[in-house]
């Protein structure tokens, strides 16, 4: 299996480095199956995809990335940057549907800085303009 999961990470990260859009769906679609497998490394291929290219369609699938990671005991020593990845991607989002998952990710040593800064910018993006119309 080890082997597998190597070709699809360079397989995925091959198709990345095109940046096209279109190929967004196959990459949300992959997810659940990459879960499944242990396929991080592929995984974080389509987190890196997401943040290419922010989409709503990505928060759900961001989201159980997130589940799947807090799901399983890693050790401090051994903990991939993935936490810190998901959380550029939900702040490229710019979705206050991001939040929540990111002040889940607080509390996650590694990630708890980036989470920080992602939520600030995107209630910075999302908060009403002072000084609009009729004033």
């Amino acid at each position: 299996m080890k082997e597998a999961s190597g070709e699809v990470y360079y397989g995925l990260g091959a198709i990345r480095n095109f940046k096209d859009k279109k190929d967004l769906p196959y990459y949300r679609a992959m997810v659940p199956w990459l879960l499944r497998n242990q396929f991080d490394q592929a995984a974080e291929e389509c987190v890196y995809m997401m943040e290419y290219f922010p989409a709503s369609e990505n928060l759900p699938v961001l989201k159980s990335i997130w589940v799947d990671y807090k799901s399983r005991q890693v050790e401090k020593a051994n903990e991939p940057l993935l936490p810190i990845y998901l959380a550029r991607a939900l702040a490229a989002s710019k979705s206050a549907d991001a939040i929540p998952i990111l002040t889940e990710m607080l509390e996650n040593d590694r990630a708890h800085d980036t989470a920080l800064i992602a939520i600030r910018d995107i209630k910075e993006a999302t908060a009403p303009q002072a000084g609009g119309k009729g004033q």
